[in-house]
């Protein structure tokens, strides 16, 4: 079985005294886990805490974990295996992004129904994860982590969009992003998501596509959809 033995925490200036808690829960953590503990001083938002935590990885992957979801038990084993099985056959292949089952605050599944991301060859990746976010999520994804740091991690000027916005900057240069068929990750929606204000997610769409160029995005479209 596969197990992870580096653990990057990166307490980003909570208010709520879960940081008193992770201490007591590091207390008890196996001893053969390599633990790094990153205390922010201010609030410093979500694409840099990750890119803090992932630059000073020294794991061939990195797996992304929010804070307020719940993993599967078999999440860790399943992204590694998943990743390396496919890299096998397609070695351009460096992302993974498990499904995801949506929970209420309280912890109750709001739709039994899990999302799954939607899998194209690399031809036709980048024109349908241009037109719409096809899955990318940071919650459970496992990236390859010399290429997250080749290519400049998340970009921490966006909010909410930073994950498509790497799948896109990935695709874009050619790798592949393989979206797993099942669930692995409760994803806790609620009122203090970023991704439910509409305003911050068109605001984070019009940034993406200007980042890019509003002509080079026409041409991917139009090139991709030609056929």
């Amino acid at each position: 079985t596969a197990s992870f033995r580096e653990l990057i925490i990166v307490e980003d200036c909570s208010s709520d005294g879960s940081f008193d808690v992770l201490l007591k829960f590091l207390r008890n953590m196996r001893k053969d886990i390599d633990v790094k503990l990153i205390k922010h001083h201010k609030n410093s938002g979500a694409a840099y805490s990750y890119n803090h935590g992932a630059f000073i990885s020294e794991s061939k992957y990195v797996i992304f974990f929010d804070q307020d979801d719940k993993a599967f038990p078999e999440m860790i084993e399943e992204l590694y295996y998943s990743i390396e099985n496919v890299r096998e056959r397609k070695h351009e292949y460096v992302v993974a992004v498990p499904g995801v089952v949506e929970i209420d605050e309280n912890g109750k599944i709001i739709n039994e129904r899990p999302i799954i991301g939607e899998n194209f060859s690399l031809s036709k990746l980048l024109p349908n994860l241009i037109v719409r976010n096809r899955g990318c999520r940071t919650g459970g994804m496992i990236v390859d982590t010399k290429i997250f740091k080749k290519i400049g991690g998340f970009d921490e000027n966006i909010k909410s969009a930073m994950d498509w916005e790497l799948c896109l900057r990935l695709a874009m240069e050619g790798y592949g992003i393989y979206f797993l068929n099942k669930p692995l990750l409760f994803y806790r929606r609620h009122t203090k998501n970023i991704t439910v204000n509409p305003k911050i997610g068109l605001e984070d769409a019009m940034t993406v596509y200007e980042k890019i160029g509003i002509d080079k995005v026409k041409q991917i479209i139009f090139e991709g959809f030609e056929d």
